[in-house]
């Protein structure tokens, strides 16, 4: 039985902001934690910088897309305001990779380029004498079907001593990153797991690793408000609306009886 079903196009969870994997040019170590059942898969647009959620069938992205496609079917993704749609699955993982973390702000760093930061990229505090030691933090691994191809692999061929698969929650997954961008590749190889993973670590909701917006925030990213506009826009409309919901109603009572 695969760890993702990557055939069947639906998306399932049960289950703190999330924080995502930083999966840079370099090797990593992960158990994933997340259950075949739990794992929630979702579709996104790449759009004015940012991954949004695709809503489905009324989704504006994609009835513009159809629009560019239909005008011009031969070289459609040219068009700077086609957007395609990926397909992501995302888990929950206990990263368990080395690590140097700023005294000053608590800032993790993996290396770079086989070496450790000797200064904090995020308040540029120095860093040379820190000592490394096991990230031990629970992230978001979110990605699409070919690396999860690779996930189903392992879950399947990895067996226990009466050729049972062992399933991948049960042992550690280094995975070597090379090239970036859209010459990025991941190698994902099973490692023996003499690690205690915690029993009681707090998990990430999946269903909030990607903004979910209205179609009509929606249509107002594609025509060029910013996110973080659209979002205190709808923070402010549910605020009004929690105002009048609450607010008492005064009503004359005359008024009430009149013929």
């Amino acid at each position: 039985m695969p760890f993702v079903n990557i055939d069947e196009r639906k998306s399932t969870s049960k289950f703190k902001k999330a924080t995502f994997a930083d999966l840079k040019t370099g090797t990593h170590l992960f158990r994933i934690l997340t259950k075949p059942e739990d794992v929630v898969q979702y579709s996104t647009h790449y759009v004015r910088g940012v991954y949004v959620k695709c809503i489905g069938d009324d989704c504006p992205i994609c009835l513009n897309n159809k629009k560019i496609i239909m005008g011009n079917p031969d070289n459609f993704r040219a068009d700077k305001n086609y957007m395609g749609k990926q397909r992501k699955f995302a888990v929950n993982a206990y990263d368990m990779t080395p690590v140097v973390t700023c005294p000053n702000c608590g800032a993790d760093h993996k290396k770079v380029e086989g070496k450790f930061p000797g200064k904090c990229s995020e308040c540029e505090a120095m860093m040379v004498d820190v000592t490394p030691h096991p990230m031990n933090k629970v992230v978001v691994i979110a990605k699409g079907p070919e690396f999860f191809g690779d996930i189903n692999s392992l879950n399947d061929s990895i067996l226990d001593e009466s050729e049972n698969p062992i399933g991948v929650n049960n042992f550690n997954i280094r995975i070597v990153v090379t090239g970036s961008g859209k010459t990025v590749k991941y190698t994902i190889i099973p490692q023996d797991s003499k690690e205690e993973i915690p029993a009681d670590l707090e998990l990430h909701d999946l269903e909030n690793t990607v903004f979910t917006l209205q179609r009509d925030e929606l249509q107002d990213l594609f025509n060029g408000i910013a996110l973080k506009d659209i979002l205190v826009a709808r923070k402010a409309s549910k605020q009004q609306a929690e105002e009048e919901e609450s607010s008492p109603i005064s009503v004359d009572a005359d008024e009430l009886f009149k013929a």
